[in-house]
């Protein structure tokens, strides 16, 4: 991913809660109007923020643990990368930067989990389907 993707990503929160500022949005749409890739991650912000809002308010008895533990785990994986000058922000002008106030690596972890949480629930579901 290019220097440009990479900001125009950094943006694509601002737009999907569109409080992004005029100028910057213009410059954002334009870019998008070209780039499949961050379209691509439009579409991945939209879809999180449509099903964030289906999302029930009880979450699972476990899942505060279950997340901080997968969470952990992935942190202390990715560790190593971290440090090296592969990343063109700091972890903590990514944090600074986002308006989710996470890391960018922290929403593809949320992706994944929530891939996966998707996946055993349609698994679930299909089994109790089959037991009727």
């Amino acid at each position: 991913m290019n220097t440009l993707c990479q900001d125009i990503v950094l943006k694509l929160p601002w737009v999907v809660n569109g409080r992004l500022e005029t100028k910057q949005k213009t410059f954002v749409y334009r870019h998008l109007a070209t780039c499949q890739s961050c379209q691509k991650e439009l579409l991945f912000y939209l879809q999180l923020k449509r099903n964030m809002t289906q999302l029930s308010n009880q979450p699972s008895k476990h899942f505060k643990q279950e997340l901080f533990t997968d969470l952990q785990n992935t942190l202390v994986a990715i560790s190593p990368q971290l440090s090296t000058p592969t990343y063109s922000y700091t972890m903590t002008e990514q944090i600074l930067i986002s308006p989710l106030g996470i890391a960018p690596f922290l929403i593809s972890y949320i992706k994944d989990l929530y891939q996966k949480s998707f996946n055993q629930t349609t698994t679930q579901l299909k089994m109790a389907l089959q037991s009727k």
